[in-house]
C-alpha cells in the first residue's frame, strides 16, 4: 500500500501532508454543502457541482497513486474505491461515493500523520547530539565538527557536556548520566579506562575522552538508523495484506463482474438493481482500512516508542510482544523512573550518640547543597520536602568521581562511593 508515496520530487513531505489534510478538509465541506442542497430549491448544475468536487478532492491522491500502477497493469486497493465511487456516481448515488472517498481520504492523511510523528522522534535523537567537540591537538584545543572526528583523537568534555561520540576516558574523572543510551537510573562513575557513550551527559569533572568510534558509528547514531529502518522490518500482519492485496483486488474485480454479468444477462434481471447491488459488495469487500490502519498503527506506536525511550527494531517485534507471556529483566536499577529519590535513612550502629535519622539526612543535605551530582540535588530535596534545616558548613572539597567533604560543627564529613572509603 503506497498510497501516501510515489508521486515524485514535485512534493516535499510537509507539503504533501498539508495538501492532503487541505484536500480532505475540502471533501467533508463539500459532502455537507451537498447533504444541505437536497431537496431545496438549488439549481440541478449547482448540487452536482458540489458532488463532482468532492469527488475530486477525495479522489486525487488516489489517482495519483493508482494511475501509474494501473498503467502497469497492477491493480490495488486504490482503484477498487475509485471505481466503487464511480459505480456509485454511475447509479445516481453520488453522496455515498463521496463519503467512501472522504473515508478513504482521510485515512490517508491520518497514516501520512503518523508517519511525520515517526520522523519527529527520529529528530530529536539527532537533536541531542552535539555539533562541535573540542580536540587536544600538539598541546592546543581545537573545536571541530563531530564529523571531522578522527579515531584516536582526544575530546575535552567539561562539565555538563554531551558527548558527541563513543570513546575510552583516557584522563580525569568525573559521573555521566547514561539513562538516555543505557536506560541506567543513576548516574555513573568514570575514570581513566571506562567506556563513555555518545549523547551521555558530563556530570561535575572534566575529562579527556579518547575517540573509538567515528560520529556516523556512534551508539547515538546507531540508534537513529536502527529507528529510521524500523519500517523495514514489517509485522508479519503487514506483510500478509501487502503480498495479499493484489490477488484480493482482482478476485474481488472477478466476483464484482459475475454478480453483474450472470443476473443480468443469465437471469435476465434489471440492470440498474443488478449493477447497485454489484456495487455494495464492491464497497464492502474493499480491505482498505485494513491496508492503511496496520502500517498507520505500527508507525505511530514505533515514534511514540522512540518519545518514551523504548526502541523497536521495527513492526515485527512490536507484533511479537501482543505473544510475551513473561519478561524478565537482566538488572536491577532498569524499571525505574529516571528520577533518583531517597526510599530509606539507614544510621551505621556506631553512630555517634543523639545522632538520629533527621540529623543524618539534614548533614547529608547540607553537603550536597553545593554539589552538582543528580543524586546530591535529590538528597538536598528530600530534606527540604520534610522542613529540616540545613547546619553550616565550611571547607567543602569535591572530589569528581569520588565525593565531597567538608567540615561540619566539630566533625569532618565526608560522602561518597566506596573507592572514596577505601582511599581514606
Amino acid at each position: 500500500m503506497t498510497t501516501t508515496e510515489g508521486t515524485g520530487t514535485r512534493w516535499s513531505g510537509l507539503d504533501r501532508r498539508t495538501a492532503e489534510l487541505g484536500l480532505t478538509l475540502a471533501t467533508l465541506l463539500l459532502l455537507v454543502l451537498s447533504a444541505l442542497a437536497e431537496g431545496r430549491s438549488v439549481p440541478a448544475w449547482l448540487h452536482r457541482s458540489l458532488d463532482v468536487g468532492s469527488y475530486i478532492a477525495g479522489g486525487w491522491f488516489a489517482v495519483i497513486a493508482a494511475g501509474p500502477r494501473l498503467l502497469a497493469g497492477t491493480i490495488d486497493v486504490d482503484f477498487l474505491m475509485l471505481l466503487a465511487a464511480g459505480g456509485a456516481a454511475t447509479i445516481g448515488h453520488w453522496q455515498e461515493g463521496g463519503v467512501l472517498l472522504f473515508l478513504f481520504s482521510l485515512s490517508n492523511t491520518l497514516q501520512a500523520f503518523a508517519m511525520d510523528r515517526s520522523r519527529r522522534a527520529i529528530d530529536s535523537l539527532l537533536k541531542r547530539r552535539p555539533r562541535h567537540a573540542v580536540v587536544l591537538r600538539n598541546g592546543a584545543e581545537e573545536t571541530l565538527l563531530i564529523e571531522d572526528l578522527r579515531v584516536r583523537d582526544i575530546m575535552l568534555i567539561r562539565p555538563g557536556e554531551m558527548l558527541p561520540t563513543d570513546g575510552v576516558v583516557r584522563h580525569g574523572q568525573s559521573e555521566m548520566d547514561e539513562s538516555s543510551i543505557t536506560g541506567e537510573s543513576r548516574a555513573i562513575d568514570k575514570s581513566p579506562g571506562d567506556l563513555a557513550y555518545a549523547g551521555a551527559l558530563n556530570g561535575t569533572g572534566a575529562i579527556e575522552v579518547e575517540v573509538t568510534r567515528l560520529a556516523a558509528d556512534s551508539t547515538l547514531a546507531r540508534i537513529v538508523k536502527m529507528v529510521e529502518s524500523a519500517d523495514t522490518h514489517k509485522a508479519r500482519s503487514q506483510r500478509f495484506l501487502e503480498r495479499a492485496e493484489g490477488l484480493y483486488a482482482w478476485g474481488i474485480l472477478g466476483l464484482v463482474s459475475l454478480l453483474i454479468v450472470v443476473p443480468w444477462v443469465v437471469l435476465g434481471q434489471d440492470f440498474r438493481g443488478t449493477f447497485y447491488r454489484a456495487m455494495i459488495v464492491l464497497v464492502v469487500a474493499s480491505p482498505c482500512a485494513l491496508v492503511i490502519s496496520t502500517p498507520a498503527a505500527i508507525l505511530s506506536a514505533i515514534a511514540n516508542g522512540a518519545r518514551n525511550g523504548v526502541l523497536f527494531k521495527g513492526g515485527a517485534y512490536l507484533e511479537a510482544m501482543a505473544e510475551v507471556k513473561i519478561v524478565v529483566f537482566d538488572k536491577t536499577g532498569t524499571l525505574t523512573t529516571g528520577k533518583p529519590g531517597v526510599s530509606d535513612l539507614v544510621l551505621a550502629r556506631d553512630a555517634p550518640a543523639g545522632f538520629d535519622e533527621q540529623d543524618l539526612l539534614a548533614t547529608a543535605a547540607a553537603l550536597e547543597s553545593r554539589s552538582e551530582h543528580p543524586l546530591a540535588l535529590e538528597i538536598v530535596r528530600a530534606a527540604r520536602a520534610r522542613g529540616f534545616t540545613l547546619p553550616a558548613m565550611d571547607d567543602f572539597v569535591a572530589l569528581p568521581g569520588r565525593g565531597i567533604h567538608a567540615r561540619v560543627g566539630s566533625h569532618v564529613v565526608w560522602i561518597g562511593s566506596d573507592r572514596l572509603y577505601r582511599e581514606h
